[in-house]
């Protein structure tokens, strides 16, 4: 059940025309229908996007489309993009200031992440409001990179998983098994 949605406004159409011309093909996250979908462009991926779609094979979100207008079906509410830190700087320093920008080089391979969502919108505001509408005492979380920072920061206990980057194993409250070792 959705209990809270932050959908982007008509600026995401230009965001996505300036991928486009880029030649940046990204991962959308929106929702159609009352599905979630992870939508991409078959036949576009970076291997390191491939690499991400591959990690969740089975995942039923997984929405392979023909071309890139398909990208804009539905409430889009985030926006990755893996790709060349040449290709993906533009973008960031043009849209930084209108939507919540995250960039950062991928822990696990040699390719760059820009994850793009409305601005305001992060883990940690969407854990503490959930933590309010539960009625939680406690916010314990468990992350791995940067964009976890936040989230870190608001909790009352944080766990990184071994293999973490260092800047969120500064903040954590203890470290646990690496990811490959399901901690």
């Amino acid at each position: 059940k959705m209990l809270l949605s932050n959908f982007f406004g008509e600026k995401v159409y230009e965001l996505l025309e300036d991928l486009k011309r880029q030649d940046i093909y990204p991962v959308v996250y929106s929702f159609k229908e009352e599905t979630e979908r992870l939508s991409y462009v078959k036949g576009k991926s970076t291997i390191g996007q491939q690499a991400y779609l591959n990690s969740r094979k089975g995942d039923k979100r997984i929405n392979p489309v023909d071309n890139f207008s398909r990208l804009a079906d539905g409430k889009i509410f985030y926006i990755t993009c893996i790709d060349q830190k040449e290709k993906l700087l533009p973008i960031l320093e043009k849209y930084q200031s209108t939507f919540r920008c995250l960039y950062q080089k991928d822990y696990y391979a040699e390719d760059y992440w820009l994850e793009i969502m409305p601005k305001g919108i992060s883990k940690a505001n969407a854990a503490i409001k959930l933590k309010e509408l539960l009625g939680c005492e406690k916010l314990v979380v468990f992350g791995d990179e940067i964009n976890d920072i936040d989230l870190f920061k608001a909790a009352d206990e944080a766990y990184a998983v071994e293999n973490a980057v260092d800047e969120l194993k500064a903040l954590a409250t203890g470290i646990i098994k690496s990811n490959n070792e399901d901690g």
